[in-house]
């Protein structure tokens, strides 16, 4: 036989169950009651599934809640090729793994905010001296030669000192 064969019809590329094929199409046409259904059929597995990838609760049904709110939105457009099912742990998992690879991100910029203003720029002398112990200096000395007035000698005090006499 040669390589070519017969295209195949949609239904044998995407093997979709007549009751699930049902489902979709109510929810595609705006059923609430099938979206309801829906949600209440797979909320607790996805929650579930979505905690082992973040490891955080409130975190993993928020990604849950948000999947579902997104297939809502969209239903019109929303186009299941396999199952229901693959599709819901598909767009959960791949809504956690965006939000991991957003937070990675995040935890590396804040590490390299971080990192340049707290360690101090060293000055071009290259004597290894940095601005940032300078100026520290500066202000320490400049500090020492203010005279500060103890709290019992200062202005309040010599309102209440006042308010007493009289």
């Amino acid at each position: 036989m040669s390589g070519s064969r017969a295209p195949r019809p949609p239904e044998a590329i995407h093997p979709l169950e007549t009751p699930e094929r049902d489902w979709v199409a109510r929810i595609r046409s705006g059923d609430g009651p099938a979206f309801e259904a829906l949600f209440y059929a797979y909320h607790a597995p996805l929650c579930a599934f979505a905690y082992r990838l973040v490891g955080v609760r409130d975190l993993a049904e928020e990604i849950v809640q948000e999947v579902f709110l997104y297939t809502w939105e969209r239903r019109e457009t929303w186009d299941v090729r396999t199952s229901v099912k693959s599709y819901l742990f598909t767009a959960v998992r791949n809504a956690a793994m965006s939000y991991l690879r957003h937070e990675r991100v995040v935890r590396q910029r804040e590490a390299e905010t971080v990192e340049r203003f707290v360690r101090p720029a060293a000055t071009a002398d290259g004597h290894g001296e940095n601005r940032g112990a300078r100026r520290s200096s500066s202000i320490a000395s400049a500090c020492g030669r203010w005279s500060v007035t103890p709290r019992a000698e200062g202005p309040a005090a010599r309102v209440r000192a006042q308010l007493r006499r009289t």
